[in-house]
């Protein structure tokens, strides 16, 4: 039997809460979103971008993007929130500073940097949320929001993913 996979990867973001007007538009200033990758061996079943909690994306389809990396935008949803999706080909003039597209770097849980004092940042990252935030990191597995997230991700898609189980001994 050939294993499903999932990984998630995390982006951190500071929204834009002021209307054009000046005026504040209400949400959070910084928000967690995440995209999940579901494989069976290397190839890509299901890219799930999150989305307010909830999860789209594309199942056994063509995704956007190259063999390895799948294109997500992190776009303005509405007048003052912020969500990720699938890319389009009308994504392909990017509206950032670099003018285009960000292949971030993947950060396993064991392997964050540290800082001075030898605290791994994923430790700074993880203090400054309650474990019942609704924008905080979706990694940890307090309550078992990580195993959670990853089963709501694959939906009823995926009859044999078991999102509490990890083969990776660490």
């Amino acid at each position: 039997m050939v294993v499903l996979d999932a990984t998630m990867g995390g982006t951190s973001t500071t929204s834009r809460r002021t209307r054009p007007s000046g005026v504040l538009s209400g949400g959070h200033t910084h928000d967690w979103e995440n995209d999940i990758v579901f494989s069976r061996g290397d190839e890509v079943k299901k890219v799930a971008p999150s989305c307010h909690g909830g999860y789209g994306g594309f199942a056994d389809s063509p995704l956007p993007g190259d063999d390895t990396h799948p294109k997500i935008v992190y776009h303005e949803d509405g007048g003052s929130t912020h969500c990720m999706r699938m890319a389009h080909e009308g994504n392909d003039d990017v509206e950032n500073y670099t003018e285009d597209w960000v292949t971030s770097p993947l950060v396993g849980w064991s392997w964050w940097p540290t800082t001075d004092n030898s605290r791994a940042y994923r430790d700074l990252v993880y203090g400054k949320w309650p474990n019942d935030a609704t924008a905080a990191p979706k990694f940890r597995d307090a309550d078992y929001m990580y195993t959670n997230t990853l089963r709501k991700a694959a939906g009823d898609y995926y009859e044999d993913f078991d999102s509490s189980y990890d083969d990776i001994e660490w």
